[in-house]
């Protein structure tokens, strides 16, 4: 959902949902200029402080940036919160289980970028060649695999039974 604030259309995904670029690209293509990731890191973080599964996420709302060219507020309850420019930059960060309020100037970008553009077939065309890739190579193992065995019989003597 997108949501008008002035000169600012805030795109909001929660935690889990910045892992997919579908999810996110719909806030895009929906006029976002800026984008923001509520996360709750608490369930990450419970065994005692790690940076982990707070640091993943936080890496995963930069390559959200960069794919979106859209600067990405990264907010967390307990983990990692951060300003994340549109080049993937991170201009301000807290730390783990920190309380505390940031800010910063960021750019309101429009534009569509090539990710936004194609969408997810890169993605599906190189899933598709990998499949064929791994049918081939098993193709091949397997006609290698019968080319021995033939190649193998044919090199033992034959035994010939008369009359038993």
């Amino acid at each position: 959902m997108v949501f008008d604030v002035g000169q600012i259309r805030l795109g909001d995904v929660i935690c889990y949902e910045v892992a997919f670029d579908d999810l996110v690209r719909s806030e895009v293509t929906a006029g976002a200029n800026v984008l923001t990731v509520q996360s709750n890191d608490a369930t990450f973080e419970r065994e005692g402080p790690t940076t982990e599964e707070s640091g993943q996420q936080l890496a995963m709302a930069r390559l959200r940036a960069v794919e979106f060219d859209r600067t990405v507020i990264y907010d967390s309850t307990t983990g990692y919160s951060a300003i994340i420019t549109p080049d993937g930059q991170v201009t301000k960060r807290t730390g783990l289980w920190q309380q505390a309020e940031i800010e910063a100037r960021v750019p309101l970008l429009t534009h569509q970028t090539l990710a936004e553009q194609v969408g997810a077939w890169p993605e599906w065309a190189i899933v598709g060649a990998t499949a064929l890739a791994l049918c081939l190579a098993a193709g091949q193992a397997a006609a290698s695999r019968r080319g021995r065995r033939g190649s193998r019989s044919a090199d033992r003597p034959a035994d010939i039974a008369e009359g038993r």
